[in-house]
């Protein structure tokens, strides 16, 4: 498919489900502000219970170990947790939420008009391309399949960008609380230009493979703005960065017996950095866009 036809249906797609798209007040299944009908909070906890059991019995108890990564979209964090070793751990991702949300809501024909849709390439709109309408959804059952992990004190990965200062605080307070003593940051960076270049690649190879008869869902479609929003103006790295810093430096990380944060960026090799009960056994780390001004701290 030639690439301008691509980038048009691209346009097309931003107007529809992007952040303020046509589609965003009238499809999506759960905003941020709004609250939730009770039939669909009766929807959210059979799904939880369901997503929660389906490997109930694979998953450690008692463990108290923990990996969260940052970072933006198209970073890598994916790869990066497919190269740990994870017998017996839960891994928690919204995306993998987002999935059942959007075959849900084609079953049940909430998304009917928008799949009947056909873009300016002659395809009809894909699944996947409405990804953002359960955004909020993903995010919010994401979340409390992990509040429901840790008060379990499961080993657990918990798969998300690490872009918001509250989510920093949320964790750091449900893990001391619930005395998970071994703690991971995993932190994938790339500048604003690759993960927008990055997350338009994955999606339109996603459309053209639909287009081809080889993947009915498409690729999934991540408006600019989505990813735009995580980095300052300026700044070549994303505050995922900054919050990871922040994740592993705080005092109240002072309780874990071992915490590791792990940051790779533009594709260079990973520095490591740890502490043990708060104390330092490495270099204490600065935010990357911090580094290209100052420089990193000496060792």
């Amino acid at each position: 498919m030639e690439h301008a036809i691509m980038g048009r249906v691209a346009d097309q797609l931003e107007t529809l489900v992007g952040l303020r798209g046509a589609w965003s007040s009238t499809l999506a299944t759960q905003s941020w502000t709004s609250p939730v009908k009770p039939e669909r909070l009766r929807y959210q906890r059979c799904l939880l219970d369901e997503l929660f059991e389906a490997d109930q019995s694979d998953v450690a108890r008692e463990g108290r170990s923990v990996v969260l990564t940052a970072g933006p979209p198209g970073a890598g964090k994916s790869t990066a947790v497919a190269g740990l070793v994870l017998d017996g751990w839960r891994v928690i991702d919204a995306d993998d939420i987002k999935v059942r949300l959007l075959e849900d809501g084609r079953v049940d024909g909430r998304f009917s008009v928008a799949l009947d849709t056909v873009l300016v390439d002659g395809f009809p709109v894909r699944l996947n391309e409405l990804s953002t309408l359960v955004h909020v959804e993903s995010a919010r059952l994401a979340d409390r399949m992990a509040e429901r992990s840790i008060e379990a004190g499961e080993n657990v990965v918990i798969v998300g960008t690490l872009s918001w200062p509250g989510t920093v605080e949320e964790n750091l307070k449900r893990l001391g609380l619930h005395d998970y003593h071994d703690v991971r940051v995993i932190d994938v960076e790339v500048p604003r230009d690759i993960a927008l270049d990055r997350a338009y690649l994955r999606w339109a190879r996603g459309r053209q493979a639909a287009a081809e008869g080889r993947d009915p869902r498409g690729g999934r479609f991540t408006p600019r703005a989505a990813i735009e929003s995580l980095y300052n103006e300026n700044e070549r790295h994303s505050r995922c960065n900054e919050n990871a810093v922040h994740f592993f430096t705080s005092d109240a990380a002072s309780v874990f017996e071992t915490l590791e944060l792990t940051v790779s960026a533009d594709g260079a090799g990973p520095h490591v950095y740890k502490r043990a009960l708060g104390e330092y056994l490495t270099a204490v780390p600065r935010g990357l866009n911090e580094q290209d001004v100052r420089g990193p701290r000496p060792q």
